[in-house]
């Protein structure tokens, strides 16, 4: 289960991003994800609905 109220001291812009920096930091992968999936489901990633725009534009 994921967080959407989780928040972060750091700023990402995307999830790759954030994943990342968790990893370079020494987070383990398990705690990574799911802090960083749940800031996505939070939409506290501005990078990502970016991405999601450009693509959705890219289909029409």
């Amino acid at each position: 289960m994921f967080s959407p109220t989780c928040t972060d001291t750091l700023s990402y812009n995307t999830y790759a991003q954030c994943v990342e920096t968790k990893a370079f930091l020494g987070a383990q992968p398990r705690e990574s994800r799911w802090l960083c999936t749940s800031l996505l489901a939070g939409g506290k990633l501005p990078g990502e609905k970016r991405i999601a725009e450009s693509q959705q534009w890219g289909r029409r």
